[in-house]
């Protein structure tokens, strides 16, 4: 019989505002410290298996601000945000090429006479549109996570980060 080896432990670095978050989080879900990271950076690894629905998840993130921009209201607030959210995050997935024929990006140019779907679609366009140095630095900051997203699967570097404090992890 195989005797149960207790998991090794190692020194990570976390800022005063992550260590808050991770503690805030790791009780709120019944767990220690220890527990919540290894079942986040799990959950990060389980979505790096599959960058193209990551980039999206990223890119469905910023689409939420967006809207609130536009609506002044969340989309799980407010009906109306809720229908333009819906138009722009259908409008983004349809953005994607599928087996490589050529991304549908524009399948639905003309206007449906709906205002909240052609809302949406408008804002998921300028969304696609905006990737530039005009982003305010809200949308910039997500932007530059997705493109750390698409480098990452393209097998690019990533940029390195200042190192945090450190603490020990237990078991």
């Amino acid at each position: 019989m195989s005797r149960h080896q207790p998991p090794q432990q190692i020194k990570i670095g976390l800022g005063d505002h992550l260590r808050a978050m991770v503690d805030h989080m790791a009780g709120a879900n019944g767990r220690s410290v220890a527990e919540e990271i290894r079942a986040r950076l799990l959950l990060s690894f389980q979505l790096e298996q599959d960058p193209v629905t990551l980039a999206l998840l990223h890119e469905i993130k910023v689409l939420a601000q967006m809207v609130r921009s536009a609506t002044g209201n969340d989309w799980h607030s407010d009906q109306r945000a809720q229908e333009i959210f819906a138009a722009a995050a259908s409008d983004q997935i349809r953005s994607y090429a599928i087996d490589g024929q050529p991304s549908r990006q524009e399948t639905a140019a003309e206007l449906t006479g709906e205002p909240d779907v052609d809302m949406g679609r408008a804002i998921a366009r300028s969304l696609r549109g905006l990737w530039n140095d005009e982003l305010n630095p809200n949308l910039k900051l997500h932007y530059e996570e997705i493109k750390q997203l698409r480098a990452a699967k393209k097998g690019e570097p990533n940029q390195q980060q200042a190192r945090p404090k450190q603490m020990m992890l237990k078991g």
